[in-house]
């Protein structure tokens, strides 16, 4: 049970300091964004490192696909076991047990995949640690941001993925014993952050209160146009055509460790992502209008397609550079939609959000691992013909169309992104804050204050406040009274006047 403090005079808990706030975001958000860097460094770039100077190609398969299962399979269980999930969030040691489980796992794997024979035990072991710790992670990481406002979330996701796009440019030079120990490294640093941070899961507030009311207007649409199973489906076609893209690409012969013309593609595929990540930052917190993801979903298609198109063009390593790097920045740009929108649906199934993640990740991994298995199946065949090259990059353009165009369009997305406030809103709901403390409004008094300044009456309150409609009016009137005015137009002036000044 939490300890109470001392209360202030209208006998509320006193609030929490700004500092200690900045602090858990922080937390929160270099967590997510190593986190991120992990999946990527583990499962896009450390094999091809390790093969050409340690082990064989096939045990190195076989970690990918390890990793890849474990990560299913617990997300799997989670959609079943989603109150323990939820309730391992407010246990003290799971980040530290986190931050062991997860370097471990990973050591295992680079260890095991260093060996000239097969080392089944280390394999299935670091895959089941590796896999289902980081499933877990993640799990835990959403249920961090779906304690916070909606612009919180898009903020905060923006610079996690921003700080994985320079984290893996910064391990794309690293081969072999330093990329491993790079990426055991990183690894630590989610649970280590979880230890941390201040903003329990298990205690946080579930954002504010107009974000709750914005999310359960939105949530019966969700359900209604299936966009919650749609987007699913999308999510696990569209990974999947870009790992078997990306796996093309690898085997033609991007794959050398220390290969110059192969790290720089690398790196500049995740520097781009930090810079469309950086204008969408930059875009969020200074454009005055409400943030339409649709525009992002758009590039991101524009991207994608790009890499695909210039699949049949690439007959050398040096042609293959442009391609490549955006196949690279599109994977993770689609990493960090996945990760938006899916605290949306999370915070639309308040009841079950835990689940809504996990089913969510599971598709997404199911359709990564389809896509690696397709490039390793059908790569020798691939580049027998180019015939065949042209209608393999056909197929996978016209898929991603289709998804983009028939299954979860712009509007579903521009539909999502009515749930983020602008900046205009923030505005008022501050200026309402800063009123109700010069005239000693009570926290009751400012929900109803704020209503009646967005015209509402007092039916309208009665039913969104569940309150009766007296005490509405006696509310109102006591508010009237504190700050000196007669009706709802006068209360409008004055929040116009002061927004003005």
């Amino acid at each position: 049970m939490r300890k109470k403090g001392k209360l202030d005079r209208q006998g509320r808990q006193p609030a929490v300091p700004l500092r200690k706030i900045a602090l858990s975001d922080t937390l929160r958000t270099v967590g997510l964004g190593s986190l991120a860097a992990w999946q990527f460094m583990m499962l896009f770039s450390l094999t091809p490192y390790l093969s050409p100077n340690f082990g064989p190609e096939p045990a190195l398969d076989v970690s990918y696909c390890l990793v890849a299962l474990a990560q299913i399979c617990t997300f799997a269980v989670s959609t079943r076991l989603s109150r323990q999930v939820s309730s391992l969030a407010g246990h003290r040691y799971v980040g530290a047990f986190a931050a062991v489980l997860l370097p471990l796992g990973t050591v295992l794997l680079g260890v095991a995949a260093t060996q000239q024979g097969a080392v089944v035990p280390l394999f299935v072991a670091g895959g089941i640690v590796a896999g289902g710790t980081s499933a877990l992670l993640f799990l835990l990481y959403g249920l961090l941001f779906c304690a916070a406002s909606l612009r919180a979330v898009l903020m905060s996701s923006c610079i996690s993925f921003c700080f994985a796009g320079v984290l893996f440019a910064a391990f794309s030079p690293l081969y072999g014993l330093r990329a491993l120990v790079c990426v055991a490294v990183v690894a630590a640093v989610p649970g280590v952050c979880l230890v941390l941070s201040k903003k329990r899961v298990a205690s946080a507030a579930h954002g504010s209160e107009e974000d709750a009311a914005a999310i359960a207007k939105v949530a019966d649409e969700i359900a209604s146009q299936n966009l919650y199973w749609r987007f699913i489906a999308v999510i696990a076609v569209w990974s999947c055509v870009m790992e078997f893209v990306r796996g093309v690409y690898i085997q033609s012969g991007m794959n050398a460790a220390g290969n110059e013309l192969f790290l720089r593609t690398q790196i500049v595929g995740a520097l781009l992502v930090a810079v469309v990540t950086i204008v969408t930052i930059v875009g969020v917190a200074f454009i005055p209008r409400r943030f339409n993801f649709s525009k992002a979903y758009r590039l991101i298609f524009f991207i994608s397609i790009s890499g695909i198109i210039l699949l049949p063009l690439t007959q050398t390593a040096e042609a293959m550079v442009v391609p490549y790097a955006l196949t690279m920045s599109a994977s993770l740009l689609v990493a960090m939609v996945l990760w938006v929108i899916s605290i949306v649906f999370a915070s639309a199934s308040s009841r079950d959000a835990v689940g809504a993640l996990a089913r969510i990740r599971a598709f997404s991994a199911v359709g990564l691992l389809l896509g690696f298995l397709l490039a390793r199946c059908c790569f020798p065949s691939v580049v027998t013909s180019n015939e065949l090259v042209h209608v393999v990059g056909l197929v996978a353009v016209l898929t991603l169309s289709f998804c983009y165009l028939s299954v979860f369009t712009e509007g579903d997305v521009e539909e999502l992104s009515r749930l983020f406030p602008s900046r205009r809103k923030d505005r008022f709901r501050q200026q309402c804050r800063t009123l109700a403390e010069r005239y000693g409004l009570s926290k009751r008094e400012l929900e109803i204050m704020m209503l009646l300044a967005r015209g509402r009456n007092a039916g309208y309150i009665q039913d969104t406040l569940f309150i009766s409609y007296n005490t509405v009016t006696t509310h109102r009137k006591h508010i009237y009274q504190k700050m000196g005015i007669h009706s709802q137009q006068e209360l409008l002036d004055l929040i116009e006047g002061r927004d003005s000044e």
